[in-house]
């Protein structure tokens, strides 16, 4: 993403059936999982394990993109509180502040994510229809086509 623009973030959203609200000087940020939430991945072994630091650091930023991708899809963004999207990936809240500033930094990192796998696919196709000898253009409505 290019810096100094800025993503819009929804309203607050009011919080999730079965969510339990939580009080004080972070409640703002703070909504809580429901006891019952299952996470999409399985927890990775404890240590010691063979797998390098960098690679179990990759595993779970990548985990927790995919839980905060799922969550904002599920919930909006103000909904996609941290102990959801935490309980979704199978982390503990200082695994995210390990590998993140916070929220909002996950959720970049996730749509950063997202935005290069579909440039990729944009591309390959150009490429593709390129390949083939042709080459793309506006189509009638405004977009683009071979």
């Amino acid at each position: 993403m290019p810096q100094g623009s800025a993503v819009r973030l929804p309203a607050r959203a009011k919080a999730p059936a079965g969510a339990v609200e939580a009080s004080g000087p972070n409640a703002a940020c703070a909504t809580r999982a429901p006891a019952d939430t299952v996470p999409l991945y399985e927890k990775l072994v404890p240590a010691p394990h063979t797998m390098a630091s960098e690679q179990v650091s990759a595993i779970q930023r990548r985990r927790l993109c995919g839980a905060m991708v799922h969550a904002v899809a599920e919930r909006g963004y103000e909904g996609a509180g941290i102990s959801y999207v935490c309980a979704l990936a199978g982390v503990s809240k200082r695994t995210l502040y390990q590998r993140f500033a916070g929220k909002e930094e996950c959720f970049l990192a996730a749509y950063e994510q997202i935005v290069g796998r579909v440039l990729a696919r944009m591309n390959a196709a150009l490429d593709q229809g390129e390949a083939a000898g042709r080459r793309a253009r506006p189509n009638e409505c405004g977009g683009w086509g071979g």
